[in-house]
Parts: C-alpha cells; structure tokens; sequence
C-alpha cells in the first residue's frame, strides 16, 4: 500500500481584490496525493489551478487550511524552514505541462500533480479533479470504482 505524501485539508487562499474586495483563489480544497500517484487537476484559466500548485510546493501559504507533507504540519514551520526545505521531495508539480513533458515523467517514480486546461492530458492522470472558482471536485475514478 502506498502511503500519503501530501494532504490537503481545507485549504483556502484568498488575495486582496479591487475596491477593497477580495479573490477567493481556492476554496476548501482537500486533496490526498500518494506516493508515485499522478493526479491531474483540470479547469479553466482564473480557477485557482496555478494557486494550488504554489501551495503545495510551499511557495505560498494558505490563508486556511492544513497541508500536511508526511504527515508533518507544513504550517508549523517558519519562511526560514519552509525556504530550507526547498520543493516537496518525492513530488513534481508541473502548470501547463506539454505532453511530451508528461509522458517523459511518467513511471519515474515520484508523485506527479499537473494543473491543465487540457482535457486529453487530464485524462492520462490516475486521480483527476476538475477546478471551478476555487472549488476541487474528483471526477475520476469515482469511490468505489477503482
């Protein structure tokens, strides 16, 4: 059985907006990433797709939530640490990858995440999640299909 690289759980982001206002760019975002999955993260330009992906490679901090990297709270940790640590061992994550970029990764053995508005290489993912205004939905392989 392979274990949990990374949980998402609850994850928001928001930005300061125009006129005072603010951008939700991800809105209770939970996700599990295992070891030598890929998973796919599909939806429009504006969705939060390139928002989750600095999240989850520690580029940026979540205005809420936990993310946890090997079980280890990533909030815990000072810019300092965070900044030490560098990306996510284990873990590539790619915006707007070609395919060829993709088919040269696969089976190399870490974890994949890549955000896409392409819907062909979305389907080549294990785990694939639709983003809209900052939501994430799994729409494959649904529980109990797999």
């Amino acid at each position: 059985m392979r274990k949990r690289l990374m949980e998402a759980r609850g994850l928001c982001k928001v930005f300061p907006g125009p006129g005072g206002g603010e951008v939700h760019a991800l809105r209770d975002v939970n996700l599990t990433i295992l070891e030598s999955e890929f998973v796919t993260i599909i939806g429009e330009d504006g969705a939060g797709k390139s928002t989750l992906l600095r999240v989850l490679g520690f580029r940026e901090r979540p205005t809420a939530g936990r993310l946890l990297f090997l079980g280890r709270d990533m909030g815990s940790l000072s810019e300092a640490e965070l900044e030490a640590m560098g990306p996510p061992p284990g873990l590539v994550l790619l915006d707007e990858p070609t395919s060829e970029a993709v088919t040269q990764l696969l089976g190399t053995g870490p974890a994949m995440v890549i955000a896409t508005s392409d819907m062909s290489l979305a389907a080549m993912g294990h785990s694939i999640y639709r983003m809209k205004a900052g939501q994430l939905v799994k729409i494959a392989p649904l529980e109990g299909s797999d």
